[in-house]
């Protein structure tokens, strides 16, 4: 049996002449990116992005999966991020009142969550 391996490519933002010069020899990226590793055996590669593009071409589109948080998970990292922050309470009455509003942008995805957080505490602290 072969072995096993998992590798991690955390929060890719472009292709870069590397990655791009896979494509450039015939192959889609995402099968000449694999080609070297051992199939069957149970391993994976695991491709974080902000862009869904670069996602794409590195490991195909149908190997793409979104996050999907449920609403009171968005809101549980936001008002973790918000009490983090320690500007404003997750509780004041202004963040309360926009909550839905907070939770349906961030679209299920935890970094929406995170980043709303941060913006929001520093302009209602302001």
């Amino acid at each position: 049996m072969g072995k096993r391996y998992l590798i991690g490519l955390d929060d890719a933002w472009r292709m870069d002449e590397w990655f791009a010069d896979l494509e450039c020899r015939g192959y889609p990226t995402a099968e000449s990116f694999t080609h070297g590793l051992p199939k069957g055996s149970g391993g994976a590669v695991i491709v974080t992005s902000r862009g869904e593009s670069v996602i794409r071409r590195m490991v195909g589109e149908e190997y793409v999966i979104r996050p999907q948080l449920t609403d009171d998970n968005c809101w549980e990292i936001f008002s973790k991020a918000v009490l983090q922050q320690g500007k404003i309470s997750p509780d004041d009455p202004i963040i309360m009142e926009m909550e839905a509003c907070i939770t349906k942008n961030c679209e299920g995805l935890p970094l929406a969550a995170k980043t709303l957080a941060n913006l929001i505490s520093n302009l209602l602290a302001e």
